[in-house]
């Protein structure tokens, strides 16, 4: 029993160190429920407190010879042979506080961490605490089904957050940089038109999120970030084509942006015949391009066009092509990404009884093979 404990601990402290980037875990927020329906919850950590450090123990106290002197009678007892006089607990302690890094299991971390270490470390996790499962005796103190409740935990307080934190951080990078709405030099390697840098890279960051998510649970949860971050970027993206499209001078009572985007606005009668044109096939296509000439003669009419209502620079031309270009190579790509997973499930939503805690882990897939097919795991109320 005290060695699957250990083992669990063990794997706890590798999955915070491999994947916490700031070492401040304790800091996290939020509240989630394991399988069992214990409730954690984290408050924020005065950064301003010195957080405690195995090298500032003091290794000759009475109160810390007693707890080795108990531990090494636990441990020969339980599994004898594994500690002997010649390698005693005090010995090992002088070796690890020597060789502390920083890291809650004082090894030299062999990656930098990362949230996308995730996808490598939980599926051997997993598939050990399975097989810690299938060993461990029917009579022990152990209550089986509890041996996976940790991971729920660290999914939801640990991981998800830190996944948030960095997804909104590298997704920030792809709009805020300083030419991330310029052309991509090397755009003929991603797409048949010149598109934008700042959307490539965007693309390719969802891309390698994708691949995370289709090793771990498919939880909601975490395709929901990636959703968020599309509809985030597609906001940006609007905000940018508006500034370009803005009517200057502003003039009281006059349209703010310009004819052109005024008219294409999906509010309008014009925008949804020119957004049902782009969906027509080609009989029904010169009916609605009749009924969008008609629209926009009768709006001319109802307020006359004038000098600012037209573009006259051509740097703006070029990047609302730009623009039309990207958002189309996007939404395409990002459509092939849509799939109905099999063994998707919802976090948030309460499941009765313990089913919650069996759909979530009852299978997590293979490490994926090269030229695998890249999709986002969806169930079919997200997908729709």
């Amino acid at each position: 029993m005290v060695i699957v404990l250990l083992t669990i601990q063990q794997i706890r402290s590798l999955l915070h160190d491999y994947l916490a980037t700031d070492g401040d875990l304790g800091s996290r927020g939020g509240q989630g429920k394991t399988a069992g329906g214990s409730v954690y919850s984290r408050a924020p950590r005065d950064k301003n407190k010195r957080m405690f450090k195995l090298t500032d123990m003091d290794t000759k106290s009475t109160e810390l010879a007693e707890e080795r002197d108990s531990l090494e009678v636990i441990l020969k007892s339980s599994v004898p042979g594994l500690v002997s006089d010649s390698k005693r607990p005090e010995d090992i302690t002088s070796t690890n506080n020597s060789t502390l890094d920083g890291s809650a299991t004082g090894h030299k971390l062999l990656v930098q961490p990362s949230v996308f270490n995730m996808g490598i470390l939980l599926p051997p996790s997993l598939d050990f605490l399975n097989r810690l499962k299938e060993v461990v005796p029917s009579g022990s103190d152990i209550v089986i089904s509890t041996l996976h409740s940790f991971l729920d935990d660290f999914l939801v307080n640990v991981f998800l957050p830190q996944l948030d934190d960095t997804l909104n951080e590298l997704s920030d990078k792809t709009f805020i940089e300083l030419d991330a709405f310029q052309e991509d030099p090397q755009w003929l390697q991603h797409s048949k038109k010149p598109i934008f840098k700042g959307t490539v890279k965007f693309f390719t960051l969802i891309t390698a999120f994708c691949k995370m998510l289709d090793n771990l649970p498919h939880d909601q949860a975490f395709s929901q970030l990636i959703i968020t971050q599309m509809k985030t970027y597609g906001e940006k993206c609007i905000g940018w084509y508006k500034a370009m499209v803005v009517r200057e001078p502003k003039q009281p009572g006059a349209r703010p942006l310009k004819a052109c985007a005024a008219y294409a606005e999906f509010e309008t009668d014009i925008g949804e015949t020119v957004g049902q044109l782009f969906q027509a096939d080609t009989e029904g296509a010169g009916e609605l391009m009749s009924a969008e000439i008609r629209l926009i003669l009768n709006e001319v009419e109802r307020s006359p066009l004038d000098q600012l209502d037209i573009i006259h620079d051509k740097k703006n031309l070029q990047n609302l092509c730009l623009l039309y270009t990207s958002m189309m190579w996007l939404a395409t790509k990002v459509s092939q990404l849509r799939h109905i997973s099999n063994r998707a499930t919802d976090s948030s939503k309460p499941q009765i009884g313990n089913q919650r805690h069996n759909r979530r882990w009852t299978f997590i897939a293979e490490s994926r093979s090269e030229g695998t097919s890249v999709y986002l795991p969806l169930n079919q109320e997200t997908a729709g």
